[in-house]
């Protein structure tokens, strides 16, 4: 009945990455939370380089590990084997950006936030921000946010990313060479700063699911047809009532509109919300949003043709991330 929840930063840095690997798959119930660790070793698998950030943060570590200790050049390109890249895609591709229960959001860094005045504020649509506000939000440190009175205001915040030592600094009692979870004010943080304290935090909390939901669309054939395959893992709406009821978690039932007989069940990975399709195409190749070889500026019109712009100036754009449920 336990679901291990890990709130990212699962590699880099250590010696034991291809451990923690095997470890995490080895565990059938689980939640993987993506960490800004996760992303800069994406970025290296799909770039084949490794950049000056990547070697601070210690991304050229698990890469030499994973493909071979001379598997990078002089000029920072990895020599890499299909197979084993396909494996850490796979294990990234797995990783959300939140996961919500009852009382608790498990995330890595923080929820994406307001800022007001040069003051930070919970956004009420954190739950469908952009794609890049998640990417800033992995970077966000708790102790950063925390020591401006910055809580959830109706849950637990369980994160990453930044060290527990931190929590000295808001608990005069706490050693500042403490790396056990700091509890606080609607917060509980957890980076034990393993790499140098050897410590891995854990907290048991029982807590209750979120009840999910299935909703129902029509798509296309030959868009049909990308999802049915998996090639297509981002599908494009506007952010009308209808899609506004949709959650991370949900379930999407996709029928052929032109074969109703053909269907394919998703599970929503993600959702995320833009001012419109120009800047929603922007976060995401054009293979993930079924345009594969397609010009964005094409896409975009083509959106706008099928929607029509008076609509499409009505309803801020949605990017509904998907993964296929194989029956």
């Amino acid at each position: 009945d336990h679901l291990l929840i890990s709130c990212g930063d699962s590699f880099d840095r250590g010696r034991e990455n291809r451990a923690v690997l095997d470890y995490l798959q080895s565990i059938p119930n689980k939640v993987l939370v993506r960490g800004n660790h996760e992303d800069l070793l994406q970025n290296a698998l799909w770039r084949r380089m490794i950049s000056s950030l990547e070697v601070r943060n210690g991304t050229v570590i698990t890469i030499e590990e994973f493909f071979g200790a001379h598997c990078v050049d002089s000029a920072g390109r990895i020599q890499m084997d299909a197979e084993t890249r396909g494996v850490l895609e796979a294990f990234i591709g797995q990783s959300v950006d939140y996961f919500e229960t009852e009382r608790y959001v498990f995330t890595h860094g923080w929820v994406p936030l307001d800022t007001e005045w040069g003051e930070l504020k919970p956004r009420r649509d954190w739950r469908i921000a952009s794609l890049e506000a998640w990417r800033r939000a992995r970077f966000m440190g708790w102790n950063k946010v925390y020591e401006q009175k910055v809580t959830m205001p109706d849950k637990t915040l369980v994160c990453g990313h930044r060290s527990t030592r931190y929590g000295s600094l808001f608990d005069p009692d706490r050693p500042t060479d403490c790396y056990d979870p700091f509890y606080g004010k609607n917060l509980i943080a957890l980076d034990g700063l393993t790499v140098a304290s050897g410590q891995v935090n854990v907290v048991v909390l029982e807590d209750e699911l979120l009840p999910t939901h299935t909703h129902e669309m029509q798509l296309k054939r030959e868009y049909f047809e990308s999802v049915a395959e998996g090639s297509k893992t981002v599908e494009m709406r506007l952010l009308d009532e209808k899609r506004k009821k949709i959650r991370s978690g949900d379930t999407i039932l996709f029928t052929c509109s032109d074969a109703p007989a053909r269907q394919v069940r998703t599970k929503v990975e993600g959702i995320y919300s833009y001012p419109g399709f120009e800047e929603l195409v922007e976060d995401f190749a054009a293979v993930e949003l079924g345009f594969d070889g397609v010009d964005k500026g094409k896409i975009v019109e083509k959106l706008l043709l099928l929607y029509g712009v008076e609509k499409a100036a009505k309803h801020k754009a949605v990017a509904i991330k998907l993964k296929r449920i194989v029956e």
